[in-house]
């Protein structure tokens, strides 16, 4: 399990003390701790030959089942396991790990979830970022039943 927060922004994070490995299959942020029913979609080109792959979709319940993520000659595919072994493609803590990152470029992860809003209202969001914005970003955050990239 991992045992230490390294995030240094002023926003704080979902990431936890203990968080279970799995965690490693869903993009991390503060939305976890005010949203349900999160949905994550990995959308990709393929290197070896510039197609884009065939997207995969999956809900943070499966994660816990994962022992990777491939790409099965451009098709994103989830590899049934144990969550709880820690995966060695680590992408940081907004890309899920897995061996498709190797062979895939062009990475865009739609999350999607139901946020409560100020009034306790479940409402259906989404969000969309690639590899270059997870560079830098900072946290996912559920403003008022939106999800909202923090920079």
């Amino acid at each position: 399990m991992k045992t230490t927060n390294t995030n240094t922004s002023a926003t704080p994070t979902a990431t936890t003390k203990y968080q279970p490995e799995w965690m490693q299959y869903v993009p991390q942020g503060s939305y976890l701790l005010t949203s349900s029913e999160v949905n994550i979609l990995i959308q990709g080109t393929n290197t070896f030959n510039n197609l884009p792959c065939v997207p995969l979709s999956y809900s943070e319940g499966m994660a816990s089942g994962i022992e990777d993520i491939s790409n099965d000659n451009g098709k994103l595919i989830i590899t049934p396991g144990n969550g709880n072994v820690p995966n060695p493609t680590q992408n940081g803590p907004f890309i899920p790990s897995g061996s498709y990152s190797i062979v895939t470029k062009d990475i865009t992860i739609t999350v999607t979830a139901l946020c409560l809003n100020e009034k306790s209202q479940g409402i259906m969001s989404k969000v969309s970022f690639n590899q270059t914005q997870a560079a830098t970003l900072k946290d996912i955050i559920n403003i008022n039943g939106v999800l909202t990239l923090g920079f």
